[in-house]
C-alpha cells in the first residue's frame, strides 16, 4: 500500500514537471512567434514614407527625332567653260552680294573679237541710217534697205553671243551669301567639274528631318518645331513650310522641312539638330513624378495615403515626359500619394509619413 502511494506522489510530481515545463515553451513561443494577435500587433511593421498632392500643371505631349541644319541657299561655284583662271575677285569667308564678279579664267581672244564687232555694229548702224534716207528719197530700192538692216542685225546677234561666252568663262554671285573656302588658285586650268568654292546663304536656316508616318497628318504648314544643336543651349524655334509628296516605302516616313528666321547667323549648314514636336498641349493636367508609379503587367499602380494605411490603386496614364506623367483616372487631386519606399510597401501596410513634398 505505502509503495502504490510513493509511486502515485512521485508519479503526480512528474507530471507536475512536465505541464510546467510546457506551459513554459508554449508561452514563450506565444510570445516571440506570430500565433499571438498582441505580439503581432506589437511586431507590425511601420514604414516611413513621403508624401506629395498631385500636380496641377501644363504638360506638353512631345516627340523628339532626328533632322540636319541646312542653307537657305547653297551652290558648288563651276565655270561653264574651260581655261585658265587669270583672275579671283573674292577672299575666303567674305560675304558676297548677288552679281558680284567672282572668277575670270582667260577670255582675251573674246574680249577682242567683242571690240571689233561693237565697232562693225556702229558702221553698220550709220549705214543703215544712210540707206534709210536715201529710201525716203527713192534713190535705193528697198531690196538694198533691208540688206543693210539684216547686215545690222546679225552683228547685234553675234555680239550677244560673244558676250555669253565670256559671261560663261567668268563666274558671278548667283545670290547674297557667304564664300566657305577655295579650292582653286590663279593659273589653274579649270573645267565645268571643277568645284571652286561654296557659296551658302543662312539669312533663314531650313530644318530637315523626317517623322513617322503615324505623324504625317501632324506636321501641316505653318507646325512650329523647336531644336537645339550641339555646342549651344539655345533653344531655336522654326516653322514647317514644306514637305514631300510622299511617304518613303523603305522606312515609312515623310521628310519636312522647317524654316528658321530668327538667330539662324548662329547656325551652321550640316550642323546635327535635335528636335522637339509638341503634338498636344494640356493645360491643368493632374501630373505625379514618373517614380510614384508602380509598373505591374499590363498595369500600373500607386499607393495613396488613407488614415495611416497604404492603400493600392491602379491607375491609367497620358503623356509622359522624362521625369513626369499625367494621371488620367484612379486618382483624385486632393489625394496624398506615397513615393517613396515603394519597393517594400504593400496594401493595407502601415505608415508614417516623415516628410511632405511640395
Amino acid at each position: 500500500m505505502k509503495k502504490r502511494l510513493k509511486w502515485a506522489i512521485l508519479g503526480a510530481a512528474a507530471l507536475v514537471v512536465v505541464v510546467m515545463i510546457s506551459y513554459s515553451r508554449v508561452a514563450r513561443f506565444w510570445e516571440e512567434g506570430d500565433l499571438s494577435p498582441v505580439a503581432e500587433k506589437k511586431a507590425e511593421k511601420v514604414l516611413p514614407v513621403r508624401i506629395m498632392i498631385p500636380e496641377m500643371n501644363t504638360i506638353d505631349d512631345i516627340f523628339k527625332v532626328a533632322g540636319s541644319v541646312m542653307a537657305n541657299e547653297s551652290v558648288d561655284l563651276r565655270c561653264e567653260s574651260s581655261g585658265t583662271i587669270t583672275a579671283l575677285h573674292f577672299q575666303e569667308g567674305q560675304y558676297v552680294k548677288k552679281g558680284t564678279l567672282l572668277l575670270e579664267t582667260n577670255n582675251e581672244d573674246l574680249k577682242a573679237l567683242l571690240s571689233k564687232q561693237k565697232h562693225t555694229l556702229e558702221l553698220n548702224q550709220k549705214t543703215a541710217e544712210r540707206q534709210k534716207q536715201l529710201l525716203d528719197k527713192e534713190a535705193i530700192s528697198r531690196e538694198e534697205y533691208e540688206i543693210s538692216m539684216n547686215e545690222l542685225f546679225a552683228i547685234q546677234s553675234d555680239i550677244q553671243h560673244t558676250k555669253a561666252l565670256i559671261r560663261k568663262s567668268q563666274i558671278y554671285a548667283p545670290f547674297n551669301g557667304k564664300i566657305g573656302l577655295r579650292f582653286v588658285s590663279e593659273g589653274a586650268y579649270i573645267d565645268n567639274n571643277v568645284v571652286v568654292a561654296s557659296l551658302f546663304n543662312m539669312d533663314v536656316a531650313k530644318i530637315e528631318f523626317s517623322v513617322p508616318e503615324k505623324y504625317a497628318l501632324e506636321m501641316r504648314p505653318g507646325k512650329k518645331i523647336y531644336f537645339t544643336v550641339a555646342g549651344q543651349t539655345q533653344r531655336f524655334e522654326a516653322v514647317v513650310y514644306a514637305q514631300e509628296s510622299n511617304i518613303k516605302e523603305s522606312t515609312r516616313s515623310l521628310k519636312i522641312r522647317a524654316r528658321c528666321s530668327r538667330n539662324s547667323d548662329r547656325l551652321i549648314a550640316g550642323q546635327f539638330a535635335n528636335i522637339q514636336v509638341v503634338l498636344n498641349s494640356f493645360e491643368e493636367a493632374m501630373l505625379l513624378p514618373t517614380y510614384a508609379v508602380v509598373p505591374e503587367l499590363d498595369v500600373h499602380k500607386i499607393y495613396v495615403l488613407n488614415g495611416g494605411v497604404a492603400e493600392e490603386r491602379e491607375v491609367e496614364l497620358g503623356v509622359r515626359t522624362e521625369n513626369k506623367v499625367q494621371i488620367l483616372s484612379g486618382l483624385k487631386s486632393s489625394d496624398r500619394v506615397i513615393i517613396s519606399g515603394l519597393h517594400q510597401i504593400k496594401d493595407g501596410m502601415r505608415v508614417l509619413v516623415k516628410e511632405v513634398d511640395a
